[in-house]
């Protein structure tokens, strides 16, 4: 696994994954598919969403147990809290668990509002981009815009800058990468916009990193 550390500091991490943990997660997303809906739980204006079961913890213990200790290392030994947004200062791996894991499948004209999520971590892995940016961007709605305001399918964190203005890092997402990870901060803000013209689904899986009961 391929770790890079994304600025701003304290910001997030992007991994590219091992083929064996991208084929585990596509077997758990073939397993459960239309088993138990995660709609009622999410912000996501998207038509499928299903409850993932990390069997025998294999997907914390290889990927995210090694992300949090990384994550702890970029950042010198800080994570954000659970409850509030002050840091937890030498936080053991022991003490956190996968509390929740799920499948996003969206297709075209669907969107996540921007939002954030409850716990320590959270992650989005990417398995299926039916899209190229590059493509999408040439559609004619999107003709006379702004280069920096042309987002379809895009994923972007938002953030508050030092003088109170609006950050953002905007993914602008083809089947390059598909296979890759983003790990950050459960209440680091983000987006999904929508893309459009083409039927297959944006397959993503995601999940919260929460203190153990």
């Amino acid at each position: 696994m391929n770790i890079d550390h994304v600025s701003p500091k304290d910001g997030w991490l992007q991994a590219q994954l091992d083929q064996n943990i991208v084929d585990y997660l596509w077997k758990l997303v073939r397993k459960n598919w239309k088993k138990k809906s995660n709609k009622g739980s999410l912000a996501g204006n998207i038509s499928h969403s299903y409850i993932l079961k990390d069997e025998d913890d294999f997907f914390y213990n290889q990927t995210l147990s090694p992300l949090i200790e990384e994550f702890k290392k970029v950042t010198g030994h800080r994570s954000f809290s659970s409850s509030t947004s002050n840091f937890t200062r030498n936080l053991d791996v022991d003490k956190l668990r996968l509390n929740t894991m799920w499948s996003n499948h969206q297709y075209k004209h669907e969107f996540n509002p921007i939002h954030y999520h409850h716990g320590v971590y959270s992650f989005v892995v990417w398995l299926a981009i039916p899209y190229a940016f590059e493509e999408q961007k040439l559609l004619p709605q999107f003709h006379g815009v702004k280069e920096p305001d042309i987002k379809p399918g895009c994923f972007e964190f938002q953030w508050l800058s030092m003088l109170g203005d609006t950050d953002n890092e905007t993914y602008r997402l083809t089947p390059a990468w598909e296979g890759w990870m983003l790990f950050f901060p459960a209440r680091l803000r983000h987006t999904v916009y929508p893309f459009y013209n083409t039927d297959k689904p944006r397959v993503s899986v995601s999940g919260n990193i929460d203190f153990k009961k």
